[in-house]
Order: C-alpha cells, then sequence, then structure tokens
C-alpha cells in the first residue's frame, strides 16, 4: 500500500532517518560499548538504558524505512482541483463563531496542527472531503462553510 506525502513530509522523514543513521545509531552503539560490563548485565542500569535505547533508534530507522520505501510523493497532476482532498490547503468558517481557520490536508506522518498540517486520517478532515467552496459541512454539531480551497504543495 503507497503512503502518500508531500515533498516537505519526504524530506523532513529523510532528514530524521538519515540523523539516525548517521549520528544516533553510532552514539548509541558507542554508549553500548562505554557501559557494557564486565560482569552481570542486569546489575548494570547504565548499560541496560543503553540498550533500550539503541533499541528504540532501530525502531525508529525500520518504521522510517518502511514508510520512505512505500511512499509516493503528491504532485500538482494529483489535485483535485476545487475540491477538499489530498494536499489542499482548506480555509474554512466556522457558522457560529465566525472564526476562520486554515488547515492543509497532509498524511499522518506529517501533520503538526501547530503549523496547520492536519491529517487526512482526523475525523474532522473525514468530514469535509470531497466538499467544494461554498459548500457546508458539519463536524461535532459545528457547522463550517469552505471558503478558499487552494493547492500549493
Amino acid at each position: 500500500m503507497s503512503i502518500i506525502l508531500t515533498q516537505s513530509g519526504y524530506n523532513k522523514l529523510n532528514a530524521e532517518l538519515n540523523h539516525l543513521l548517521k549520528v544516533e545509531r553510532p552514539s548509541a552503539c558507542q554508549y553500548i560499548e562505554d557501559t557494557r560490563p564486565i560482569g552481570v548485565v542486569e546489575d548494570n542500569p547504565e548499560y541496560m538504558q543503553a540498550l533500550d535505547n539503541q533499541c528504540r533508534i532501530d525502531k525508529r530507522i525500520h518504521d522510517l524505512t518502511t514508510i520512505l520505501t512505500d511512499s509516493l510523493i503528491f504532485t500538482s497532476n494529483m489535485a483535485k482541483p476545487n475540491t477538499v482532498s489530498f494536499g489542499a490547503t482548506v480555509e474554512i468558517i466556522n457558522e457560529d463563531t465566525n472564526e476562520t481557520k486554515i488547515y492543509t490536508i497532509v498524511s499522518v506522518y506529517e501533520s503538526d496542527i501547530s503549523k496547520g498540517l492536519i491529517s487526512i486520517e482526523s475525523p474532522f478532515v473525514r468530514s469535509m472531503l470531497g466538499y467544494i467552496v461554498g459548500e457546508e459541512f458539519e463536524f461535532n454539531d459545528n457547522y463550517y462553510i469552505i471558503n478558499n480551497i487552494s493547492y500549493s504543495l
């Protein structure tokens, strides 16, 4: 199954993978060597912590490798013009409060609500997928209007 990522999301995950492989993992291996006990392993909490850290790093390396290998980078020809879908930057207006919000719809691996990046898998996004400018959708007893849709990824 392909995972769709934006180019910036792919680059960010790839940079994290490279950092883990070139910096974090070698450092973790060295720390294991530095704390390796002469006697009983269970009596050395630093060594056990070093092993746990390396295991955590290896798991993340595996996860990132899988994500990046299975990913497809979103391109402009994949966009659905004038429709809320992956890659769209959507401006919505809450009809009750008149509050305007702008979100860019991305994969779960690159979402960061503080930066306006929201996962396509979130219930909020699922409630507006397929809508066009001017249409109304409901989420949690609130009504929103799609005010603008653009693609700039």
